[in-house]
This record gives structure tokens, C-alpha cells and sequence, in this order.
């Protein structure tokens, strides 16, 4: 039992010693520029963070995300006021708010804006996600016809929905709440 303790304390102490202080100044990085990089170039991005990297497997909003940050940078007189990295999710697409100078929109995944979903940012509140616009820019563009959205102006689904002539009370993502149904004539009625 004692050799395992020792085993593990040997291991952590050589993973922490991966990347000494001094490590940086002693690298050679192979330069990273927009000419070199077909993707998107990932600030300190090696393995100790010393050197830039290219990552060639992003989506659109990782890679605009990466030009912008170099960009901001290498803006050293600070003439770029108001400049703003998109928000990207995980896989490097748009997430549904993007925000550029005072206001906040919605977004396609690709990056493409969603006419008519468009606030101030001070407006946005904690939840701004632009799920219903984004769903119904997404069934639009099958051409398909007879579904009905509720969004809010921010893009966001409204509390109640309809499908049909029967309403309910709904979620952020458009998800039905509860079990309680009303005649689409009723709908004020409902308290979500």
C-alpha cells in the first residue's frame, strides 16, 4: 500500500514538473499567421502554452473568433473600441446571441443573422438564447408551412405555445410544462 502511495506521489509530482517556469523562453515556435493557417489560430494554444497553434477542425465562429483576437491583439493604440469576439459553443459554431456594439441578436449556427430578432443588449436578460428563432429560421428554410412559433423579440421561446388550437405553458427550448391545455381562444388564461 505504502509503494502505491509512493507510486502516485512520484507520478503527480513528475505531471506538475511538465511545464517549468522557465520552459517558454527555451522553445523554438514554428510561426502561426492567417497566411500558414487554414483554420483558426489558437493564441498559446501548445501544450505549455508557450507557443500559437493552428487548429484546422473549427467551425466558422472559432475561426472568426481567432481572427478577431489576433486583431485585437495587435491593436496596441486601442482604435478598436467596440470590436467584439463572437461566442462560440463547444464545436465552434455561433451560439443563438451575438452581441455587436449595442445590441444583442440572433444567430443561425453558421452565423447567418435571423431578421426581426434583434434587442438592446442591456435588454438581453440572463437567458437570452434565440432557441425559437433559430428553430424557426431552421423550419422555414424546408419550405414547409403550418407550424406555428411563439418567440419573444429576443428570440427566445414565450412561455405559452400553441400546436394545433390547444396552448400550454412552455420553456426556453419550446418543451412543453405541465399537463394543463387550453382552447387556443383561452390562452390569456394560462398562468406560466
Amino acid at each position: 500500500m505504502i509503494w502505491l502511495v509512493l507510486v502516485f506521489i512520484g507520478l503527480s509530482s513528475a505531471w506538475a514538473n511538465d511545464c517549468p517556469d522557465d520552459i517558454c523562453w527555451r522553445t523554438l515556435c514554428a510561426p502561426v499567421t492567417n497566411d500558414t493557417c487554414n483554420g483558426a489560430i489558437i493564441h498559446k494554444g501548445s501544450h505549455c502554452e508557450c507557443c500559437d497553434v493552428c487548429e484546422t477542425d473549427v467551425g466558422p465562429c472559432a475561426k472568426e473568433r481567432s481572427e478577431v483576437n489576433v486583431r485585437l491583439e495587435a491593436d496596441t493604440n486601442h482604435m478598436l473600441l467596440g470590436l467584439t469576439a463572437p461566442t462560440c459553443d463547444s464545436a465552434g459554431y455561433y451560439t443563438g446571441m451575438q452581441i455587436r456594439g449595442s445590441q444583442a441578436f440572433c444567430v443561425t449556427k453558421n452565423g447567418t443573422m435571423i431578421d426581426g430578432y434583434s434587442v438592446y443588449r442591456w435588454m438581453t436578460g440572463d437567458n437570452m438564447n434565440c432557441q425559437c428563432a433559430r428553430d424557426q429560421y431552421d423550419y422555414m428554410q424546408t419550405g414547409l408551412i403550418g407550424k406555428m412559433f411563439h418567440c419573444e423579440a429576443n428570440g427566445n421561446y414565450a412561455s405559452v405555445g400553441c400546436t394545433g388550437s390547444v396552448c400550454y405553458c412552455q420553456d426556453l427550448d419550446g418543451k412543453q410544462v405541465g399537463t394543463t391545455t387550453v382552447p387556443i381562444g383561452e390562452k390569456d388564461s394560462l398562468n406560466c
